[in-house]
């Protein structure tokens, strides 16, 4: 069983106890995020929360915990607990030093399925509250990124492209005479996908 974790959560564990961190929250610009993000070690892969569970009586607990405030929770920890959480983030991570950026080039191209959007500028796309797999956080709201990075672990299974328009050829003005009538298929539409071609 899979329940929320809070820092109370350690006063009451039994001694069999575990707990385990894993980075979350990767990032692809920690330069924008000051010192609110680390690297893993031996990779430039930055990331700026730690997935923390809690496995105590067959029941695990688990809390996406920004980078800052990791050793409030290591301090909430019993001991035991402690040094294991430590040990785990000293294996995982490397001090963040001096980050250098090369020269900004175009034409870069990425694949991915689910894109949480920390920059601070508009959204990549058009109406993209109706884009699947498509998440925003203010970096500055470490509650706004737990949320959304929490959102993208669950958008797991087979993604189906949703219809947002259905049109008939025989009542769009465009697709039958050629002239402009209504314009709902192009608003509507969330990708910008639906252009007229001039036939």
């Amino acid at each position: 069983m899979f329940v929320p974790l809070t820092k109370p959560d350690f006063g009451t564990t039994w001694e069999d106890a575990r707990v385990y961190l894993c980075p979350t929250c990767f990032v692809d610009r920690p330069h924008e995020l000051d010192e609110h993000c680390l690297r893993l070690a031996d990779a430039m892969i930055w990331f700026a929360a730690w997935h923390v569970s809690l496995r105590d009586n067959d029941i695990i607990r688990s809390a996406v915990v920004p980078v800052a405030e990791l050793d409030d929770w290591i301090a909430a920890m019993p001991s035991r607990l402690a040094e294991a959480a430590r040990a785990q983030r000293a294996a995982t991570q490397r001090p963040r030093g001096a980050l250098t950026l090369g020269e900004p080039r175009d034409g870069g191209v990425s694949e991915c399925d689910l894109i949480v959007d920390l920059r601070r500028a508009p959204p990549l796309f058009p109406a993209h509250e109706k884009r699947e797999g498509y998440l925003r956080a203010d970096p500055n709201r470490p509650q706004a990124v737990a949320a959304a990075v929490m959102a993208a672990s669950h958008m797991v299974g087979t993604f189906e492209k949703p219809l947002y328009v259905r049109t008939e050829a025989l009542l769009c003005a465009h697709s039958r005479a050629g002239q402009t009538g209504c314009t709902s298929c192009l608003d509507l539409c969330p990708t910008g996908a639906i252009l007229p071609d001039g036939d």
